[in-house]
């Protein structure tokens, strides 16, 4: 549930924990304990403990809008389950339950003090980028955009909490041995020196033109070179809430009632920057308390009587609906520079101590300012349901049998038509198809995985659309005449000659560098490029490298009296090493401290792989298969075992 949210902060707890939940079915023989069906919503159970249809959904969902950027918003749920993340994430549901249920039946607990400590610091949540206190605004925007509710969050950080104590318990003496990690940071941190030429495509020679019969071969030979793709013909309705406000009126009267509603919500709320501390028992806040009184700073007394650091001692400035509800009363109440009487936290469990370092007024709304934005708020809210009840009416219209004109015909919407277009969004001529809209990977991929003939689902098209389409005809895959494509095929024959006869080139001068010449002096006698790297390490990505990451390869792969050829972007490299420098474990103690951190955590890992597959077994996992296959697929028949 948590995962975009634990990726941002990059603690090695996280990665610790992400690390484990990954573990796939095969980790404890799933395939051995399907042992019942049935129509229950539960997709899975561990001993006692289910796993519901609705739980893997949300998660797949949040899942699929992680991943889509990656995917060029392309990644439907269709494509999802295919690519088996439904499954991927039952398997790490799995897994988090048998971690957290082992750790419960070890009688591990986790306090609120904890819960909140985690929150509060957790760099993600802090104001000024990660450097300021606990910013309650963006801990709040932040769990909107992962579709959390600030309880969602708190069960789910006391449940990983609960995790993290089992995993330090069975894995805290597992370490990985010191020679493993010098001789892992000696390979890892080795540099090298080389030089190279670089000799370009063009300078070969090709004085012979290709015959027509060589082309025909050629053309036969890479006939994927020279083939036309898929392309698809599509009826398409698409719905847009923008298409629809134009034509919704939104009168005087409409906008003063929705005003008179919503005045308290419309203006700027009184906000307080305010900080708390959190005592064990009331006995512990009154001498906190008492502290305060006698004019000691609060972080100080936070520190030496609640163990709190300045952060955790902030709230940020915030609104009354912001803080908890135990504490809201007294906190709005108490004036600029006071500090409240003890307050029992929620549960009866501990208590606050919370002070009021600034008050900033609220501010109530006048109409006469906002009209025009609460007028456009109001229309886009009657588009956004208008659209909602016609996909409603759409739906009920296919689904009685009407094709998608009939249905337009109906409602009177329009229909669009793409004569053809291949997986890209592509028209046989290259240009995007004019009833394609911008930014529509998603029909794009929807007319891709519907077969002919058939009507795709209504889906969602970013944010206030839906759209609805029919594949009308595919045009399979089809090599283009030799006719049509000769220019381009001889392009492409004289390109892969020139290549060749580059290549067999470079091998002559690898020959000379092995042979103990001067790099920059071949390089000048036969018209290459001569180049000298900076100390490179294995590991460079290739933009920080500043040279192809195949070069960089071929470079750490090469003897000292070796020499390298690399294709590179028309033409090839030939390079020789010129010196290396070893690392050296003494000069670098920082370094082998990380090595030795990111060794163990695989150490780790290892054991908790184990771990996991034995407690999965002990616990007696089931899988519902038939309530498994239908994970956002309501469609999906029960099959036989």
């Amino acid at each position: 549930m948590l995962r975009q949210i634990r990726e941002k902060t990059g603690s090695f707890f996280v990665k610790l924990i992400l690390g484990i939940l990954v573990i796939s079915f095969a980790a404890w023989g799933v395939g051995d304990m399907i042992t019942y069906k049935g129509q229950t919503q539960a997709v899975a159970s561990v001993g006692s403990v289910e796993i519901t249809r609705n739980q893997v959904e949300d998660e797949v969902r949040r899942e699929i809008a992680r991943l889509n950027p990656q995917f060029g918003n392309r990644l439907t749920p269709e494509t999802a389950l295919m690519l088996g993340l439904h499954r991927s994430i039952l398997g790490r549901m799995i897994n988090e339950t048998v971690l957290l249920e082992e750790a419960r039946d070890q009688g591990l607990a986790v306090s609120d003090n904890s819960v909140r400590d985690q929150v509060h610091n957790n760099p993600l949540f802090r104001s000024e980028l990660g450097a300021g206190g606990f910013d309650r605004d963006r801990f709040q925007q932040i769990l909107y955009q992962n579709n959390l509710t600030e309880r969602q969050y708190l069960d789910e950080m006391r449940r990983e909490i609960l995790r993290s104590q089992l995993i330090d318990s069975l894995a805290s003496g597992v370490a990985a041995p010191d020679a493993f990690v010098k001789a892992v940071y000696k390979f890892r941190e080795e540099k090298r020196i080389a030089v190279s030429l670089f000799i370009n495509d063009s300078a070969a020679q090709i004085t012979a033109e290709p015959t027509e019969e060589e082309l025909k071969t050629f053309h036969k030979d890479h006939a994927a070179r020279f083939t036309a793709p898929e392309y698809r013909a599509v009826t398409l309705i698409l719905l847009r809430a923008a298409d629809l406000a134009g034509g919704i009126k939104v009168t005087d009267e409409q906008v003063a009632k929705a005003f008179e509603e919503q005045a308290d919500s419309l203006g700027v709320p009184e906000k307080r920057k305010l900080q708390q501390m959190f005592l064990p028992d009331k006995a512990a806040a009154e001498k906190a308390r008492a502290a305060l009184a006698e004019g000691r700073e609060f972080v100080t007394v936070a520190t030496e009587l609640a163990g709190m650091d300045a952060a955790g001692t902030e709230l940020g400035t915030v609104a009354k609906d912001d803080v908890l509800e135990e504490i809201a009363d007294a906190a709005f109440a108490a004036p600029a520079g006071a500090v409240t009487d003890p307050i029992a936290g929620p549960g009866g469990i501990g208590y606050y101590l919370v002070k009021v370092v600034s008050i900033e007024p609220g501010r109530a709304a006048k109409l006469e300012d906002i009209r025009e934005d609460l007028r456009q708020r109001l229309a886009k809210e009657k588009a956004v349901d208008a659209l909602y009840t016609l996909v409603n009416k759409l739906e009920d219209e296919v689904g009685r049998g009407s094709s998608l004109e009939e249905a337009a015909r109906v409602l009177n919407l329009k229909t669009a038509r793409i004569e053809a277009m291949d997986a890209e969004g592509q028209a046989p001529d290259g240009s995007r198809p004019a009833a394609l809209p911008e930014g529509a990977d998603t029909i794009v991929a929807a007319a891709f995985e519907t077969q002919q003939g058939a009507d795709s689902t209504i889906r969602e098209l970013g944010d206030e659309a839906f759209f609805l389409l029919r594949v009308d005809g595919v045009t399979p895959p089809a090599l283009k005449p030799f006719e049509t494509v000769t220019e381009q095929v001889k392009a492409a024959l004289i390109a892969e000659r020139r290549r060749d006869a580059t290549l067999a080139f470079a091998k002559v001068v690898a020959d000379r560098l092995k042979a103990g010449e001067d790099a920059q002096a071949v390089a000048k006698d036969v018209g290459g490029v001569f180049a000298e790297t900076k100390p490179l390490k294995r590991y460079y990505p290739p933009n920080l490298s500043e040279i192809p990451g195949q070069l960089l390869q071929d470079i750490f792969a090469l003897a000292p009296d070796g020499a390298a050829v690399t294709r590179g972007d028309g033409g090839y490299y030939v390079s020789r090493l010129k010196q290396v420098i070893p690392a050296d474990p003494a000069a670098d103690p920082q370094g082998i401290e990380a090595a030795r951190r990111e060794l163990t955590a695989q150490a780790r890992e290892d054991v908790l792989t184990q771990m996991a597959s034995a407690l999965g077994k002990q616990a007696g996992v089931k899988i519902n298969e038939e309530a498994f296959r239908q994970v956002l697929s309501p469609g999906a028949a029960p099959q036989a075992n």
